[in-house]
């Protein structure tokens, strides 16, 4: 089975030879290339959205290695992605007059046809192949029937394939990937452990069905199962890191901070590269074990890696602001909204700290910004009508509640932080008149009043009116 290393190893090879060709043309040199490391550049350039320049490396190769079906199927594929099926359909033609039709010609005829929507034809022609060839070939049509059925919208029948291909002797760890891909995208996790359990059942040593099966049980938030089949992979495969960096997300959901660091470090020892995901989570470990200075080392080392992670530059400003650092609490969190200006989180995060180092009108500002990029995030719309409350403006934070009212309709928490205004303004008959709405829908939240003024609560009437339903609650 390939690896995670094995996987990276490769990628960066390939990232050398597209250093070399890019190098070639840029000087204007020429440099023999094989056929195999051609289709590797094009390739690198179909997966990245860059069909001009995979079109025109295509057209070098032929140039090198004229009348070569492979790079002829590998030319008509990049005009599949630029949407000239004609042009593909020719190439194709071409391969064939050189090589006849095998397997390779077929299944990018295929491709032309799902790209055309002809799917039920495309669909017969690989079950017609399939009862040609051998084992080995199959293997690469299940591929494409499960891409056909992914794109057709055939998800129950795209599972089967994958299945089909989970089973095959002749596939590798590339088909458990791709099926536990499809299960997260999905949402098909309890089919994934069914389907898993009876990998494991028939090889009880695999290493990755366990590992899967493990994802699946994290999809469901099934965190102690999930656990224990990461175990299993991780005694299979001692050295297996992707089931140790999840055994640490499954600690961390279930808030075993100081066992998810054990992994979390493993994992670290035993990544091969810098990866700032990895760091990030480490110094949130650590922040939730109240280790800020190492909470802010590794924070920065992802930075340091990503200097656009918006999600490390707010979890920084969070670290510095539980040490009482609050400039730099602030400017990372300010930070973390120029790399991400409409999330919420971090506009709240900048709006609180804002109105706690006394720059209200900076606050007022960012939980505007918040709430329209989440209004149904009814939590905003109080905070911003407590922080005009706080100032004293009445008759502001009223309109905020009311506002709210036309989206959270008859929400009682809004009802009494709106009875408390209206008192405040001196309206109190529309004070009294909301306030017995409230209670009437919910006495037992009326705590909220205490939260928000308790003197006046207990000075004034208002303390009558919720005695009366009191007595009516009991």
């Amino acid at each position: 089975m390939n690896t995670e290393s094995d996987d990276r190893n490769h990628y960066k090879q390939i990232q050398v030879l597209v250093e070399r060709y890019e190098k070639c043309l840029k000087e204007g040199t020429s440099s023999y290339f094989e056929v195999d490391q051609f289709t590797s550049i094009i390739e690198y350039y179909q997966q990245f959205g860059s069909l001009d320049h995979a079109l025109n490396v295509a057209d070098a190769a032929l140039e090198m290695h004229p009348f070569t079906s492979l790079l002829l199927l590998k030319k008509a594929q990049v005009h599949i992605d630029l949407n000239q099926n004609k042009l593909a359909e020719e190439f194709v033609e071409k391969a064939v007059a050189i090589n006849g039709r095998d397997v390779d010609s077929t299944i990018v005829e295929i491709q032309i046809l799902v790209a055309q929507e002809k799917f039920e034809i495309a669909e017969q022609m690989i079950f017609d192949i399939m009862e040609k060839v051998e084992e080995e070939e199959k293997v690469e049509l299940y591929y494409e029937l499960s891409d056909l059925y992914e794109i057709w919208g055939k998800f129950d029948e795209e599972l089967d394939c994958l299945s089909k291909l989970c089973f095959s002797t002749q596939s590798d760890s590339d088909a458990l990937k791709r099926t536990i891909m499809f299960i997260d995208f999905h949402n098909r996790h309890e089919d994934g452990i069914k389907l898993f359990k009876s990998l494991i059942e028939e090889n009880a040593y695999n290493h990755l069905a366990w590992h899967n099966l493990g994802l699946c049980y994290m999809g469901l938030e099934l965190f102690e199962k999930a656990l224990d089949a990461f175990s299993y992979s991780i005694a299979i495969k001692d050295d297996f890191e992707p089931s140790i960096r999840e055994s640490a997300e499954a600690h961390f959901e279930l808030a075993n901070f100081q066992k998810a660091l054990e992994f979390y470090l493993e994992s670290a020892a035993l990544s091969s590269y810098a990866d700032e995901s990895l760091y990030y989570s480490l110094g949130y470990t650590h922040y939730h074990l109240n280790n800020f200075q190492k909470a802010i080392f590794y924070l920065k080392k992802a930075i340091e890696i990503d200097d656009t992670y918006d999600d490390a530059y707010h979890l920084l400003g969070k670290v510095y602001q539980a040490r009482g650092s609050l400039k730099k609490a602030l400017s990372n969190y300010h930070k973390a909204i120029q790399m991400n200006e409409d999330n919420p989180e971090y506009l709240e995060s900048f709006a609180v700290l804002s109105f706690k180092t006394e720059n209200p009108q900076t606050a007022v500002e960012y939980f505007l910004k918040a709430i329209e990029a989440a209004p149904q995030n009814i939590n905003m719309w109080i905070k911003l009508s407590k922080c005009y409350y706080e100032l004293d403006y009445f008759s502001e934070s009223y309109d905020v509640i009311h506002q709210a009212l036309d989206v959270f309709e008859n929400e009682v928490d809004l009802l009494y932080i709106g009875a408390l205004s209206l008192y405040k303004l001196g309206k109190i008959q529309s004070s009294n008149e909301m306030l017995t709405l409230a209670l009437t829908s919910d006495y037992q939240a009326h705590t909220i009043l205490y939260d928000w003024d308790e003197k006046l609560i207990t000075k004034n009437g208002i303390m009558t009116l919720i005695d009366q339903y009191r007595n009516m609650s009991l």
